[in-house]
């Protein structure tokens, strides 16, 4: 399975720093400090923004939206895994539901806890992402999701309900779509976007329903015994 991850900073990535903790680690730091995740997916890595997602701005959102058009339109790529800060993850991955409808697994991942201090979740958290992916992708399921604390959530019912809680994210009202533990991953109902999508007409975005056909993708599967 061929995951690429797209690295925007956050507290996953940062360290203490004068004035405050600031985004210092790379994306390919990340995925060094967790061996495991070579047993799941061979990964690319690519640093779209290095910034706390406070700063996250329509700019960069927009560039993240057009790196994971150009991923989906890759045969060679089977999924996309996201680091992204937390207080500004459920917005990327609402928006990235909604304007790109991405018909392959997109997954965002984050942190409570900085790399620098004792018991971080960013490796737990980021190793959810590809074990979610890994089960998303064998059942051939697309969206958006979010990837935290053992749990994976649609990102049409995602909230971040907790400021400093390692269980920060929740689905109030539906619960989430998968959970992750050592056991393997447990689907609770059929992982695809729950949004609906956005059209243009007349120079304005409208959130609505339209007719979408699904695209036939060549994807490379390794054989696998997990869920």
């Amino acid at each position: 399975m061929n995951v690429t991850l797209l690295s925007t900073g956050g507290t996953i990535a940062s360290t203490d720093a004068d004035g405050g903790p600031r985004p210092t680690r790379t994306g390919e730091e990340l995925v060094e400090s967790i061996p495991e995740l070579e047993s799941h997916a061979t990964l690319s890595v690519e640093t779209l923004a290095q910034a706390p997602s406070f700063e996250m701005d329509g700019e960069t959102l927009e560039t993240i939206g057009r790196r994971v058009r150009e991923l989906e339109a890759d045969s060679t790529v089977d999924a996309v895994v996201l680091t992204h800060g937390t207080d500004t993850l459920e917005e990327t991955a609402y928006y990235l539901d909604v304007a790109v409808q991405p018909e392959l697994p997109v997954f965002l991942t984050g942190a409570q806890r900085r790399p620098d201090e004792v018991s971080s979740d960013g490796p737990h958290n980021l190793l959810t992402a590809v074990r979610g992916v890994e089960a998303f992708v064998e059942r051939d399921a697309g969206g958006t999701f979010v990837a935290f604390n053992g749990e994976v959530h649609s990102a049409r019912a995602v909230t971040k309900a907790h400021t400093a809680a390692l269980e920060a994210f929740r689905s109030r009202t539906v619960g989430p779509v998968a959970t992750v533990d050592r056991a393997g991953v447990s689907i609770h109902r059929s992982p695809q976007c729950e949004t609906a999508p956005a059209y243009r007409y007349s120079n304005h975005w409208y959130i609505g329903t339209t007719n979408r056909i699904r695209r036939s993708r060549s994807r490379s599967r390794r054989p696998t015994d997990r869920l």
